[in-house]
């Protein structure tokens, strides 16, 4: 089996619920998924984007009209176009519904960008540009992006692109092939059963894998899995600790295996080992790194331990809201900790503003404002969350606050 290549996943936030998917999906089977940034900007730090790229072997651009619409996507796309031999990296997947292969499809979007630096002019008219330097920055960046669209449109158009909704019914074959995977059958094959949702049939597509391939580290991950659903936690152990005898540095496993010794088994110490050994495997793991946080805290109430973790995780995806909405509660001030009410607001916003839909930031906040005296605006986030939570999974909680 070869190594499984590093893969870059560039979207939109309105594509935030595919791309997740994919990102699933993918790191299922042993693919690493980068995805430091949430939704390309240009005001963040170029070089950094552009290294992060850079060190993927693969780029996935996962195409809409919201991509094509972003100023944020294609400012960033425009340079990444840049790059020497960029047409072997990138994997261009189009969202279903997504017009470009047509001159007509490309006028649409060139007159957008036209229009939006019109009326980006039209309204500096009479305005000092002293008074409007960033203003003036944008223009500049809104003009580079309406002179590149049409050749970032026609470079995919003339590449082969695939549909979102192809991936998961070809269980990912035409991204695979495109990696460079000499055969790809044994993991298609993977995907296909970890894509079902029933335990039982997971099972039984498991029984038939292993009758045509030899045992491997993502089967043993995969029945792992399968075993945690329906609850039988001890055959889940057993695999996850074949699969990484298999392959020590596989993460998702050791990862799931922590949650396991912590969750079920109680044993935060195994906990931990497992939480360290996948951050060791791939150190921009974050769902490993917020683990080993909230272990430390909930469990050793090692709350500088836990920030060290959120802190190396900004470092290099400054765009994750669990951890600003958990910065935003170390600030308040846990035990041991200086309140330092800025911050705690600071990230609480950013955490919001990173996901309008994220229930339990609204509710910390809330909570946050209601104890600093400002209960409407606080009941206000209440009433959000309550209208979020669509499962009423925290409904009684909020009620009570």
């Amino acid at each position: 089996m070869q190594n499984s290549p590093s893969v870059f996943l560039s979207y939109c936030w309105a594509n935030h619920v595919e791309a997740e998917e994919i990102y699933n999906d993918l790191k299922q089977i042993g693919i690493l998924v980068k995805k430091d940034n949430h939704e390309i900007a240009y005001k963040d730090n170029l070089k950094s984007f552009m290294r992060s790229i850079r060190d993927a072997d693969y780029a996935i651009l996962l195409i809409s009209k919201e991509y094509l619409e972003s100023v944020n996507c294609m400012y960033e796309v425009g340079h990444l176009l840049k790059e020497k031999d960029v047409e072997k990296k990138i994997l261009p997947v189009v969202m279903d519904g997504t017009s470009i292969f047509k001159p007509l499809d490309r006028l649409t979007y060139i007159r957008f960008w036209e229009m939006e630096k019109q009326n980006l002019q039209a309204n500096l008219q009479n305005i000092d540009p002293v008074n409007a330097l960033e203003v003036y920055a944008d223009l500049k960046i809104i003009t580079e992006v309406a002179q590149s669209i049409d050749g970032f449109i026609q470079f995919v158009s003339s590449m082969l692109t695939v549909k979102h909704s192809a991936l998961r019914p070809a269980n990912y074959r035409p991204l695979l092939d495109a990696m460079g995977f000499e055969d790809v059958s044994f993991l298609t094959d993977l995907i296909a059963v970890i894509l079902h949702k029933s335990v039982e049939k997971r099972e039984l597509f498991l029984d038939e894998y292993i009758t045509k391939y030899p045992l491997n580290t993502f089967y043993h991950t995969s029945r792992a899995v399968t075993y945690s659903m329906s609850g039988k936690f001890e055959q889940a152990k057993f695999n996850y600790l074949q699969a990484i005898k298999l392959k020590p540095d596989n993460y998702e496993a050791l990862n799931n295996l922590g949650l396991l010794y912590q969750d079920v088994f109680q044993n935060v110490t195994k906990a931990q080992e497992c939480f360290e050994s996948a951050i060791k495997a791939e150190p921009k793991l974050t769902v490993a790194r917020l683990n080993l946080a909230i272990l430390r805290s909930r469990f050793f109430k090692d709350e500088k331990a836990a920030k060290f973790q959120y802190d190396r995780i900004l470092s290099y995806d400054p765009k994750e809201p669990k951890v600003h909405n958990n910065l935003g509660n170390y600030y308040r001030g846990v035990k041991g900790v200086k309140a330092d009410d800025l911050k705690a607001e600071y990230h609480f916003k950013k955490a919001i503003e990173l996901n309008p839909e994220y229930i339990e930031a609204y509710m910390n906040y809330g909570n946050f404002l209601k104890t600093h005296g400002q209960l409407e605006a606080g009941n206000t986030l209440y009433r959000k969350a309550l209208e979020l939570d669509k499962d009423d999974n925290y409904a009684p909680m909020i009620n009570v606050y």
